[in-house]
């Protein structure tokens, strides 16, 4: 067999400085720029000198030592020496590193990609979400993985919220990247790694989107439509999901015995997967009729197949909805609220079932209620 050898990653590193004619200020001036680029990725910042263009060019380009050639030197140099400090920091952080000079070594203990290093296999031994936290940290250590933890400040961690918002990442999905950050900082100032907690004068508020959930009638058009075997199994485990509440990673975990039986009612009794709260979970709906069909050993794909084929289902059935594992939660929690199968629960009763740890978490079902029985009522309208 032949062997095939990978080319290695070809790096780059380059300096320029110059003065541009479209920055020209009254006074004839623009200021001194300078781009720094490394492997293809590049940034651009001013310095507080500033040359009529055309002299700097000309200067710039002359054979004999002059401000302009010292200056570019200087800057040159500067760069250099700290790319070959930092060898690995993208043109981002050499920026900074120039602008406001290199984070101390004395005292100041690991760098935020060393942190976050240590916290992510802490992570992987006790959560299912250890992508979810490595994408997290991967993004944060572009911008401050060379920066020592204890010099990132509440300041950063905003700036690089804000950015994210400004890419166009949505607000939950921001929500998450908080939380994850604040956790690798919680875990830094225990391990006494961070000396100041970025996090402690730092007040950031997000909107939750309103959860997706199906209503009975989508539901009984899901079942209804005809779809190929394969389809069939991934409509039963979303409908199973529908009627227990369960989320995806506690579904995995699921075995023949985990469900019990008392006063003719079925439930699962554990704790969460994500969180290790306990909660009780009913089986209602079509849940009871797939269970006994697999003798509890239900056919599990990935959650990405599973999220990625019940949306074909859904697009079939012609649901008007984006539609994913979550959302059979969100559709249990509703349906029980609703009394969709039956007598409606109390929102205290939805949280001990769903296994929040707090009350709002359960009260946002109860805020979808409310809306939906505000459109219901639009006809009546003076």
């Amino acid at each position: 067999m032949q062997k095939t050898t990978q080319k290695p990653t070809r790096k780059s590193f380059g300096v320029t400085v110059y003065c541009r004619q479209q920055k020209i200020r009254r006074d004839g001036r623009a200021p001194v720029e300078v781009t720094v680029s490394v492997n293809g990725e590049k940034a651009m910042f001013q310095l507080t000198e500033a040359w009529v263009p055309s002299e700097f060019a000309k200067m710039r380009g002359s054979g004999r030592q002059n401000d302009v050639r010292r200056l570019c030197s200087e800057v040159t140099s500067k760069m250099a020496s700290l790319h070959e400090k930092y060898p690995n920091a993208p043109a981002k952080t050499l920026k900074q590193y120039y602008l406001s000079g290199p984070p101390s070594s004395i005292g100041h203990g690991p760098t935020v990609s060393i942190l976050c290093h240590s916290y992510l296999e802490n992570v992987k031994k006790h959560s299912p979400s250890y992508d979810k936290y490595r994408v997290t940290f991967d993004r944060f250590c572009e911008w401050f993985g060379h920066n020592y933890a204890s010099d990132v400040s509440s300041g950063d961690v905003f700036f690089f919220l804000d950015e994210l918002r400004r890419s166009g990442l949505a607000e939950g999905t921001r929500r998450n990247y908080y939380k994850r950050l604040k956790s690798l900082f919680n875990y830094g100032f225990e391990k006494r790694a961070v000396t100041i907690h970025p996090f402690s004068g730092l007040k950031m508020t997000f909107k939750d989107p309103d959860p997706v959930y199906l209503t009975k009638e989508e539901l009984d058009a899901m079942k209804k439509v005809d779809v190929p075997p394969y389809l069939a199994r991934v409509r039963e485990l979303f409908l199973f999901l529908c009627g227990t509440g369960i989320e995806w990673s506690d579904l995995e975990g699921l075995c023949p015995e985990d469900v019990q039986e008392q006063d003719g009612l079925r439930f699962i009794q554990k704790r969460r997967v994500k969180t290790g709260e306990p909660y009780r979970a009913y089986l209602i709906g079509d849940a009871p009729a797939i269970w006994d069909k697999y003798r509890g050993v239900l056919p599990l794909i990935s959650n990405q197949k599973e999220n990625k084929y019940i949306k074909r289902v859904v697009e079939l059935a012609g649901v008007p909805k984006k539609v994913t594992t979550l959302t059979a939660r969100h559709s249990y929690a509703t349906a029980l609220l609703s009394g969709s199968f039956g007598p409606p629960v109390s929102i205290d009763a939805l949280k001990r079932v769903l296994g929040h740890a707090k009350m709002d978490q359960s009260l946002r079902y109860a805020t979808l209620l409310d809306k939906s029985l505000d459109k219901a009522f639009e006809g009546y309208k003076q």
